[in-house]
């Protein structure tokens, strides 16, 4: 939908800003984007975020090639990146005419050419282009007697509107001219209010954004369609069960809705909350609703129930509650878009980076088993991701410490008890086995075996050797978890 020279810039500040430091190789090797043009991109974001913002040298170099955000700006670097990232949308044409299209339910011909500052000649044109974008969506934009609107799968608009707008603005702007956010603050239930507040100010966001889309559709006459699937339909029954603060919102505030067609829009939001939203719900909620996948007889939690049977000899957790809950979850999202999960991931600027599985023979035995089950290769693919990265998640791994201070007699119950302070003591543990310890921490000269690391701890009191010392524990932490499964 954006130029190369802009999602290439977005890519290369990201990539830099999510790690404490990496190379131009590195960058132009992972991005697929030549080292002259990371170069440019590295100049020109510097330019900008002085000229936008007075901040200088925001990402720095040596002369070993090392690259990484400078230490000045660490701490807020996420948060500039994204106030950047929109000024930088905000320039664009095609972006503002997309935020149009979907914060209006129409617009007229006038009013764009005067919000965007174009002639109507660039308009029929910009409106080309991001047709043949929205094909594969199944969107189109229309004119009709000079107003403007989306039409199409009203699903993929809803889904659109929602990845488009969270991923650009976050918590930093509002998008919507003609939905406040006190309107919609003031149509909270009590308890969903009381909830909200315990959530972190994107959060609420994203969810004021999701109910804005839909109330902005629904207003217009624009409703979503029960899915023909009866399985789709009876599941988004089943899971309303346990939705009653969402339910009274959404009653109450599409009052006007003819009832069946609201139920439809009520089922749909509750649906689409579980998968972008899911923190409003109370965990009782979601307990509740894993019981019910466990209990049911529904094809896509028998489906769930029979994968999770079929793969439990590989997992590390035996329990299959939250297994069956966000298989049956999933498949139903897979079904409902149609496969077109990759496709939607394609909106959010930069794009997640799907890597591959640190333990390939893990990730390939839980495939193969899974294959047995499901023969549609993106819906194995997907569904062998989602298993593997759920069994990971609960691998539990110990790094062991030796001690061998000698400078300071006190020095092993400090470090001992800090550490303690520090770590779980499931995680990392003090061994007097020299032998069987992961890292050495010692004070003096100690040579390292080839399963064993060093680690040199001058003083206690040296605040940045403390600093390096928990760095490196977590890398090796997250090191033997790599390890095959």
């Amino acid at each position: 939908m954006f130029p190369s020279y802009l999602t290439n810039e977005l890519e290369i500040l990201f990539y830099i800003v999510k790690r404490a430091h990496t190379s131009l190789n590195e960058i132009s090797s992972n991005l697929k984007i030549s080292k002259r043009t990371v170069k440019e991109n590295l100049i020109k974001i510097n330019q900008e975020f002085e000229d936008t913002y007075q901040i200088q040298h925001f990402i720095v170099s040596n002369n070993n090639g090392i690259v990484c955000v400078n230490p000045a700006y660490r701490k807020s670097a996420v948060e500039y990146a994204y106030t950047l990232k929109l000024n930088l949308l905000k320039n664009n044409v095609q972006f503002n005419y997309c935020v149009q299209l979907v914060t209006h339910s129409s617009i007229d011909k006038n009013e764009l050419i005067k919000v965007l500052y174009i002639s109507e000649h660039y308009l029929v044109k910009i409106t080309k282009q991001l047709n043949n974008f929205f094909k594969i969506f199944d969107i189109v934009i229309v004119s009709i007697k000079g107003i403007y609107q989306l039409t199409g799968n009203e699903l993929s608009i809803r889904v659109f509107s929602f990845i488009f707008l969270q991923d650009s603005f976050q918590e930093l702007a509002w998008p919507f001219s003609k939905i406040s956010l006190e309107e919609i603050k003031k149509s909270l239930p009590d308890e969903l209010l009381e909830r909200s507040y315990k959530n972190v100010r994107m959060k609420k966001r994203a969810f004021y954004i999701l109910y804005a889309i839909f109330k902005t559709r629904t207003s217009a006459q624009n409703f979503l369609k029960m899915p023909q699937s009866k399985n789709l339909h009876s599941f988004f029954i089943l899971i309303n069960q346990y939705s009653h603060v969402t339910l009274f919102f959404l009653e109450h505030s599409f009052a006007d809705i003819q009832c069946e067609t609201r139920k439809t829009e009520i089922l749909y939001f509750n649906f689409l909350s579980r998968i972008f939203i899911p923190y409003i719900f109370s965990e009782k909620q979601t307990k509740q609703i894993e019981k019910l996948f466990i209990e049911s007889n529904h094809p896509y939690c028998v489906l769930s129930k029979k994968l999770f049977k079929q793969v439990a000899y590989l997992l590390t957790n035996q329990h299959d509650y939250q297994y069956v809950y966000y298989l049956s979850i999933f498949n139903a999202w897979y079904f409902l878009t149609e496969g077109n999960y990759y496709t939607f991931l394609t909106l959010y600027l930069p794009q997640p980076e799907i890597c591959t599985p640190s333990d390939v023979a893990y990730f390939n035995r839980i495939k193969g088993t899974v294959a047995k089950l499901v023969h549609q290769e993106t819906h194995l693919e997907l569904l062998s991701q989602l298993l593997y990265t759920l069994s990971v998640s609960e691998k539990k791994v110990q790094v062991r410490i030796y001690l061998q201070i000698i400078k300071d007699f006190y020095a092993n119950y400090f470090i001992k008890t800090r550490l303690s302070s520090l770590y779980n003591t499931n995680a990392i543990s003090i061994t007097e086995d020299f032998t069987n310890a992961d890292i050495i921490i010692t004070d003096s000269f100690e040579k390292a075996t080839s399963n064993q690391d060093i680690f040199y701890l001058d003083s206690i009191e040296n605040e940045e050797s403390w600093h390096e010392l928990t760095e490196f524990i977590q890398q090796k932490y997250m090191a033997k978890l790599n390890v095959g499964l």
